[in-house]
Formats: C-alpha cells, structure tokens, sequence
C-alpha cells in the first residue's frame, strides 16, 4: 500500500473520531439543557412562593419537592450547598446579587443560545461522518487488488507437476531388495524400476519422491534386529528403488534429486490380513515432478535441517 493513502487513511479515521465527538457532545448538550429548564421551573416556583409571602412553600420546595434540580441551576459554574439554596430562596428578590447572579447565568445559558450550539454540534458531526464516508469510499478506489500468490517452484513461474507412476514395484515378505527374474519371484522387479525410471523420463519429470510401505504383520526377531520396525523396512524398500533411480547407469540419466519416504500400510485391522491385501501394503510408488527439487526441501522431506 503506498505512502499517502496508508495517510489519508490516517486522516479518515481522525476525522470520523471528530465526527462521532461532537455527535456526543450534541447528545450530552441536549442532557444538560432538560437538566437546566428543570431546575429553572424549580427555582421559578421557589420564586413565586416568596413573593406571594407563602414562605412555608418556599421552603419545602427547596427542601422537598427538588432541592437537586434547584441546586443544578443555581450552580451552572458554582456549586451550592442546600443551605445556600434556602438562603438565596428566602432573600430572593429581582435586586439581590444572588438573584442578578442566577438570572445572568440563565441568560447565558438561555434555551435558544444552547438550541443553536447543538445544532452547530450536529451540523458538525454529521458533516465529518458524511466526510468520512465520501473520503473511504474514494480511497477503496486506490486499493491495490489482492491477487491470488503464484506458486513458484525453482526458476520457473507455474506450479510443478506431479505424476504418479503407472505401476508399483512390489516385494517378498520381510524383504528389502528388489526382486530379480530367475529368484522365484513372480515379477522382476528391476524391470519395473527400469520401465518407470523411462516413464518419467519421456514425461520430462526431473525429479522423484519414492514412498515406501509394509504391511501391519509383527517382524519377526531376525527382521526386527535388522530393519526395527515395519517402518525401518518401508524405509529401506523406499532407499532401494531410489538407488536405482539415481543410478546415472541404468536404464538413462540419473533423476535428481530422488527422495525416498515412508507411509504406513493401508489396509488395517484383523479384516485385512489377507494375501491380497498384505501383499498390496509390500510395495514402492514412484511419483515424477517436472522441476528441480532444491536442496534444503530434500532435507527437510528427509527429516533434515
């Protein structure tokens, strides 16, 4: 976002608190003018009381009926105790200085000099939150648009693609070398590895993530010294066929980088420990990416820093 509109938002929202402080201060005003008139009717009736002589009246007025809203508007700049209110009721007269003193202050507080301070508040404050709103309306057209991150992958600018091998090699049970023709295995499985390594290869896939599995059998003591867990032996599956696939000797140039990993089996429970479906959890997949994988991404597959 540039310099001047990270501004002018600035400015925007001063002006909105300046807009939302006089709406406030008209809402108070309206408050305190109520406030005045009551108590000016008090003191009006305060007033008529003691000119008619009935000083009992006067009296109870201050005392019972408000002696708060008579205080209020006797004190617009001066607070008064109650007693001062009595006294000024019972001396009241349109020549005293107290008298002189709270007309003076009504006046300057008259109901139509306050009227017209409130509607400068509100013509104020509405003025800066219509402002305001024109100011961030206009500012949303200098936004700069939010656009959707490009994945970028190497030195190219579009996303690498990912191929999965036509076929998995498979292995014997608790075995971690790839099966050759002629052992009494029922696949070469060197073959396979050559016959995906030139699938890749006319896919223009320049590198590969070999993902290794066993299925969920205990090993047995020999094995379990050997691999230490059917983890340790998906691993190991994974490492052989990534070998292969490094080798700048077989069957075409090398891919770079090839990153072996494991996955767990994928048939679980006691309902699957068939033939079949332990067999299936004794294979490698080979996936191609068509761009260079850096260094520190290999690492940190492999579980490096």
């Amino acid at each position: 976002m540039p310099d001047w509109l990270i501004i002018a938002r600035v400015l925007t929202l001063f002006i909105e608190a300046a807009g939302l402080y006089f709406l406030t201060r008209e809402i108070l005003m309206a408050q305190k003018t109520e406030r005045i008139g009551a108590g000016l009717e008090s003191i009006k009736r305060i007033r008529d009381a003691i000119q008619q002589g009935d000083w009992r009246a006067a009296v109870l007025e201050i005392l019972l009926d408000s002696p708060a809203t008579a205080r209020f508007a006797l004190s617009t700049y001066k607070t008064y105790s109650l007693q001062e209110c009595k006294n000024i009721a019972l001396r009241w007269d349109s020549t005293t200085p107290d008298a002189t003193e709270v007309s003076a202050r009504w006046h300057h507080l008259t109901a139509q000099a306050v009227y017209q301070w409130r509607a400068k508040l509100l013509v104020i404050g509405v003025f800066c939150a219509f402002l305001a709103l024109v100011a961030g309306g206009a500012l949303d057209l200098f936004e700069p648009e939010e656009r959707a991150p490009t994945v970028v992958s190497g030195s190219g600018t579009k996303a690498p693609a990912l191929f999965a091998a036509s076929a998995a090699i498979r292995f014997g049970d608790g075995e971690a070398s790839i099966p050759i023709a002629g052992d009494g295995s029922t696949a070469d499985g060197v073959r396979s590895v050559c016959a995906i390594k030139r699938e890749l290869q006319s896919r223009h896939m320049r590198s590969a993530v070999v993902i290794g599995r066993a299925d969920q059998r205990d090993l047995s003591a020999k094995l379990a010294q050997r691999f230490s867990s059917n983890i340790g032996l998906a691993q190991a599956r994974a490492n052989a066929v990534a070998a292969y696939l490094r080798d700048p000797s077989f069957c075409g140039p090398a891919l770079s980088p090839v990153i072996p990993l494991v996955a767990g089996p994928s048939h679980i429970g006691r309902d699957n420990r068939s033939p079949a479906s332990l067999a299936e959890d004794r294979t490698v997949s080979v996936y191609g990416l068509d761009h260079d994988v850096p260094a520190s991404r290999v690492r940190l597959a492999q579980g490096g820093r």
